[in-house]
């Protein structure tokens, strides 16, 4: 019988086993990496579109006329104004409807807000005007707060929401 010489080539099997305990751990680790970069990447890609939603919302606001801008963006309007986004990304633009309290101006409340579903999204607008006392009507004040809260919920079942406003002159 031989003897293998020393300079035998070849891994013993401890040799085998450490590496391939190390290849396991790197490639678990690599999984939860991949995991916790499609969790970030989803939450942000939400983040985005709860941003460009509220924007939408603030521009529309921006762009409406004072008397109008305490009531609902809706397709019942004369003309047709509702809330027009691209959220399934597909090419066609859909439209969602606010639902305002109160619908219309009042002399008694002064703050209207406005929501609106819209995919998983749920938008509130708040129009919130500057005024000399509380009874004053809406269309006599000459600046407004414009506050839009966009939320939702995440897969998990945790809450989320980003905030927008502006101010709007009345001239």
């Amino acid at each position: 019988m031989r003897r293998p010489s020393v300079a035998a080539a070849g891994f013993t099997l401890i040799e085998v086993m450490i590496s391939m305990f190390f290849l396991a751990f790197i490639v678990g680790e690599m999984a939860m990496v991949s995991m916790y970069a499609r969790r970030s990447t989803a939450y942000a890609q939400r983040v985005t579109e709860a941003n460009m939603l509220a924007e939408a919302v603030l521009e529309k606001s921006r762009n409406t006329a004072w008397t109008h801008l305490n009531t609902r963006f809706s397709a019942l309007d004369t003309p047709p104004d509702p809330i027009v986004f691209d959220l399934t990304r597909d090419g066609i633009v859909e439209s969602y409807n606010e639902t305002c309290t109160p619908a219309t101006p009042s002399a008694t409340t002064v703050v209207t807000t406005c929501t609106c579903a819209a995919g998983p999204y749920t938008i509130s607008r708040t129009v919130t005007p500057y005024l000399p006392s509380a009874t004053t009507p809406f269309d006599q004040s000459t600046a407004a707060d414009i506050s839009v809260v966009v939320s939702w919920v995440d897969a998990k079942g945790g809450p989320h929401q980003i905030r927008n406003a502006t101010v709007r002159s009345k001239y």
